[in-house]
C-alpha cells in the first residue's frame, strides 16, 4: 500500500486506530505491535526477542546467532557463515569459502631514482625545486602456487635550486 503525507500528519495528528501503522501516511510508532514471536504482523518490525531458532537461523526473521551451526567443513550449511577452521586446501584457495593462504618469500628487489621539476610562486620571483624520490618495489612470490606479487614503497626528498 502506498502513503502520501497527510497534512494532519505533517503537524504530527495520525489516525493510528489502535495500530502501530498510521493509516494516512504509514508512520511506524513503536506502541500497539501485533508481535508474532519477533516479527510484527502489522508493519513487520522486528524485535530482539522470542525468535523461532532453528539452529543458528531464526525462521521468522532470519537473524542469524552464533550458536547451533551445521558445520560442513569451514562453512554453516544454515546460514553461511563461514569459521577459520576445517578448510578443504587446493593449493592456496579453500574449495569451500574461497579463502586464501599464501606463504610469501621475497625473490627480488628493484630501486629507481625518479625526479620531478616543481615551480612556485610568480613569474618574476620563481623558486624551482625538484622532488626526489626512491621507489623501492620488492617482488614476492608464493612458496605453494608460484603467485606473484609486487609491493612498492617510495621514500621522498627535495632539491631547491634558484
Amino acid at each position: 500500500m502506498e502513503y502520501k503525507m497527510n497534512i494532519f500528519c505533517k503537524i504530527k495528528l495520525h489516525k493510528w486506530q489502535a495500530k502501530c501503522t498510521c493509516t494516512r501516511c504509514g508512520t511506524k510508532r513503536d506502541r500497539m505491535h501485533d508481535w508474532n514471536g519477533c516479527i510484527c504482523t502489522r508493519c513487520h518490525s522486528k524485535r530482539n526477542e522470542n525468535h523461532q531458532w532453528d539452529g543458528c537461523l531464526c525462521v521468522l526473521c532470519r537473524t542469524i546467532r552464533n550458536e547451533g551451526h551445521e558445520w560442513d567443513g569451514c562453512t554453516c550449511t544454515r546460514c553461511h557463515w563461514t569459521r577459520n577452521e576445517s578448510h578443504d586446501w587446493v593449493g592456496c584457495l579453500c574449495s569451500r569459502c574461497h579463502r586464501e593462504r599464501h606463504e610469501w618469500k621475497e625473490s627480488g628487489i628493484s630501486t629507481q631514482t625518479r625526479r620531478r621539476k616543481v615551480t612556485s610562486g610568480s613569474y618574476y620571483d620563481s623558486v624551482q625545486a625538484f622532488e626526489v624520490w626512491d621507489e623501492t618495489t620488492i617482488t614476492k612470490l608464493c612458496k605453494n602456487c608460484g603467485e606473484s606479487k609486487r609491493e612498492t614503497t617510495e621514500s621522498e626528498s627535495w632539491e631547491e635550486e634558484y
